[in-house]
């Protein structure tokens, strides 16, 4: 019996095969609207580069990417993701993005 290059296996007693192809996702796509953030920033006194920060982190980027995308350095960076985490009062990023995805549905800005 021997295994094919997508894992099937062929040959005596080799059982059903499976397909191994992936489901298609959704084509809709949810975005974030950044306009929801001013909301967020008062509500926990954020600062202007804790919110530009906030924003990158909604678009799922790394603390890396959002250092060079803001020419900061990545400590920098995570130093503004921790400050953001204690304001808001969450362990981590994604908590800290539902409370804003919640911030923009309840201002009604959901794209």
């Amino acid at each position: 019996m021997q295994n094919t290059a997508n894992g099937t296996r062929v040959g005596a007693n080799a059982g059903p095969t499976v397909d191994s192809t992936p489901e298609p996702r959704s084509s809709s796509v949810i975005t974030f609207d950044s306009a929801a953030l001013p909301s967020v920033a008062s509500s926990y006194r954020l600062s202007k580069r804790e919110v530009e920060v906030l924003h990158w982190v909604m678009e799922a980027k790394s603390d890396s990417e959002i250092a060079t995308i803001l020419s900061i350095s990545h400590r920098t960076v995570n130093h503004h993701v921790g400050s953001i985490l204690r304001k808001i009062g969450v362990e981590n990023r994604v908590a800290a993005c539902r409370i804003a995805w919640e911030a923009q549905l309840k201002s009604g800005t959901e794209s």
